[in-house]
């Protein structure tokens, strides 16, 4: 069976912020480089195989507990056969549930990200 390629696209709001960047940019270098490791991970063996949790239907989370500091990435995959996984919010979690809050959040970016996708390919 061939290998499925993965790739990671952030989230783009219709304004052109990118908020996971954004996050992983006021990150210290040391934090930041073991986020995009375990992002690499699941970009590497899949959503399971790598690591990440299902938090509630199509979003994900890649979760790296650095002691007392535990980052999250949410994300979903957005293409077929998982091809694209794409990045949604990046935070700092301080309990050990993930917030509600941070589970509607990121999928309210998911439904942004395609209806703005369907009026792209509409040519609205």
């Amino acid at each position: 069976m061939a290998e499925v390629k993965r790739r990671w696209r952030d989230y783009r709001t219709e304004g052109g912020q990118r908020p996971v960047k954004d996050f992983l940019m006021g990150v210290p270098d040391d934090q930041r480089a073991a986020i995009l490791d375990a992002m690499a991970l699941v970009r590497e063996k899949g959503q399971r195989e790598g690591g990440a949790r299902k938090l509630r239907g199509r979003i994900w989370e890649v979760r790296v507990d650095q002691g007392e500091v535990i980052h999250r990435i949410t994300f979903a995959s957005v293409s077929g056969r998982g091809r694209i996984l794409l990045s949604l919010d990046g935070f700092e979690k301080k309990t050990q549930k993930t917030p509600a809050a941070k589970i509607d959040l990121a999928t309210k970016r998911l439904k942004d990200w395609e209806d703005r996708g369907k009026k792209e390919n509409k040519g609205e």
